[in-house]
Protein backbone atom coordinates (compact mmCIF):
# COMPACT_ATOMS: atom_id res chain seq x y z
CA UNK A 1 0.00 0.00 0.00
CA UNK A 2 1.07 3.55 -0.95
CA UNK A 3 1.01 6.59 2.33
CA UNK A 4 0.81 9.82 0.59
CA UNK A 5 0.41 12.76 2.79
CA UNK A 6 -1.54 16.05 2.61
CA UNK A 7 -1.22 19.22 4.63
CA UNK A 8 -3.30 21.42 6.75
CA UNK A 9 -2.22 25.07 6.56
CA UNK A 10 -2.00 26.90 9.97
CA UNK A 11 -1.48 30.21 9.48
CA UNK A 12 1.19 32.41 8.28
CA UNK A 13 4.48 32.79 10.38
CA UNK A 14 6.01 35.89 11.21
CA UNK A 15 9.48 35.96 10.32
CA UNK A 16 12.69 37.89 10.45
CA UNK A 17 15.04 38.83 7.51
CA UNK A 18 18.69 38.87 7.30
CA UNK A 19 20.86 39.59 4.15
CA UNK A 20 24.03 38.13 4.42
CA UNK A 21 26.87 40.04 2.87
CA UNK A 22 29.62 38.20 0.37
CA UNK A 23 32.01 38.84 3.47
CA UNK A 24 29.73 37.12 6.31
CA UNK A 25 29.18 34.18 4.15
CA UNK A 26 32.79 33.19 3.15
CA UNK A 27 33.05 34.20 -0.12
CA UNK A 28 30.06 33.26 -1.21
CA UNK A 29 27.40 35.52 -2.99
CA UNK A 30 25.04 37.68 -0.62
CA UNK A 31 21.89 35.83 0.25
CA UNK A 32 18.60 36.67 2.00
CA UNK A 33 17.52 34.82 4.86
CA UNK A 34 14.81 34.41 7.38
CA UNK A 35 13.99 33.06 10.35
CA UNK A 36 10.69 32.77 12.60
CA UNK A 37 10.51 35.72 14.95
CA UNK A 38 12.75 34.91 17.77
CA UNK A 39 13.40 31.40 16.81
CA UNK A 40 17.13 30.24 15.72
CA UNK A 41 18.64 26.50 15.48
CA UNK A 42 20.76 24.94 18.36
CA UNK A 43 23.11 22.09 17.70
CA UNK A 44 26.77 22.45 18.30
CA UNK A 45 25.96 26.12 18.16
CA UNK A 46 23.51 28.48 17.03
CA UNK A 47 22.38 28.98 13.52
CA UNK A 48 20.34 32.26 13.07
CA UNK A 49 18.80 33.01 9.98
CA UNK A 50 18.11 29.66 8.71
CA UNK A 51 15.30 29.84 5.80
CA UNK A 52 16.30 30.13 2.61
CA UNK A 53 13.69 31.06 -0.89
CA UNK A 54 12.79 28.41 -2.44
CA UNK A 55 12.96 25.44 0.39
CA UNK A 56 10.76 23.42 2.18
CA UNK A 57 11.57 22.73 5.80
CA UNK A 58 10.17 19.96 8.16
CA UNK A 59 9.26 19.51 11.85
CA UNK A 60 9.16 16.94 13.90
CA UNK A 61 9.25 16.19 17.81
CA UNK A 62 12.19 13.92 18.43
CA UNK A 63 11.86 13.09 22.22
CA UNK A 64 14.03 15.74 23.22
CA UNK A 65 12.78 19.23 21.00
CA UNK A 66 11.53 20.13 17.71
CA UNK A 67 13.82 18.92 15.13
CA UNK A 68 14.70 21.32 11.80
CA UNK A 69 15.35 18.98 8.72
CA UNK A 70 15.81 20.12 4.96
CA UNK A 71 16.50 17.99 2.04
CA UNK A 72 19.51 20.41 0.84
CA UNK A 73 21.09 20.55 4.49
CA UNK A 74 24.08 18.09 4.35
CA UNK A 75 23.45 14.46 6.78
CA UNK A 76 24.82 13.79 10.67
CA UNK A 77 23.57 17.20 12.37
CA UNK A 78 20.97 17.56 14.81
CA UNK A 79 18.98 21.41 14.46
CA UNK A 80 16.31 21.41 16.98
CA UNK A 81 14.43 24.91 17.49
CA UNK A 82 15.19 27.28 20.38
CA UNK A 83 15.48 30.64 21.72
CA UNK A 84 18.65 32.84 20.82
CA UNK A 85 19.43 32.02 25.23
CA UNK A 86 19.62 28.47 23.51
CA UNK A 87 16.05 27.54 25.72
CA UNK A 88 13.89 24.68 23.52
CA UNK A 89 10.90 25.84 22.17
CA UNK A 90 7.18 24.28 21.69
CA UNK A 91 6.06 27.01 20.03
CA UNK A 92 5.71 29.30 17.12
CA UNK A 93 4.47 33.33 16.19
CA UNK A 94 2.10 33.24 13.63
CA UNK A 95 0.37 36.46 11.95
CA UNK A 96 -2.96 36.03 14.24
CA UNK A 97 -1.84 33.62 17.68
CA UNK A 98 0.80 31.69 18.90
CA UNK A 99 0.50 27.96 17.61
CA UNK A 100 2.03 25.41 20.25
CA UNK A 101 3.63 22.01 18.28
CA UNK A 102 1.95 18.98 19.05
CA UNK A 103 4.56 16.16 19.50
CA UNK A 104 2.17 13.62 17.64
CA UNK A 105 2.64 15.39 14.48
CA UNK A 106 4.67 16.74 12.05
CA UNK A 107 4.79 19.95 10.14
CA UNK A 108 6.15 22.08 7.05
CA UNK A 109 7.58 25.55 7.06
CA UNK A 110 6.96 26.58 3.03
CA UNK A 111 7.21 29.82 1.22
CA UNK A 112 9.45 32.83 -0.19
CA UNK A 113 9.85 36.54 0.66
CA UNK A 114 8.22 37.32 3.91
CA UNK A 115 5.06 34.84 3.48
CA UNK A 116 6.18 31.81 4.56
CA UNK A 117 3.32 29.66 6.31
CA UNK A 118 3.26 26.71 8.61
CA UNK A 119 1.37 23.52 7.67
CA UNK A 120 0.66 20.43 9.59
CA UNK A 121 1.48 17.38 8.00
CA UNK A 122 -1.32 14.69 7.83
CA UNK A 123 -0.58 11.19 7.11
CA UNK A 124 -2.39 9.43 4.38
CA UNK A 125 -4.28 5.99 5.00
Amino acid sequence: MIRTATAHMLGRLIVELAVQSESEAAGSPSRTCYRPVGVVLQNDGRWHYWISPGETYRIGYDGTGWRVTCRTWSGGQVYRMARPDGTLIDRLTLSDRVVELDSGRAYEVRGAGEAWEILEVIPGS
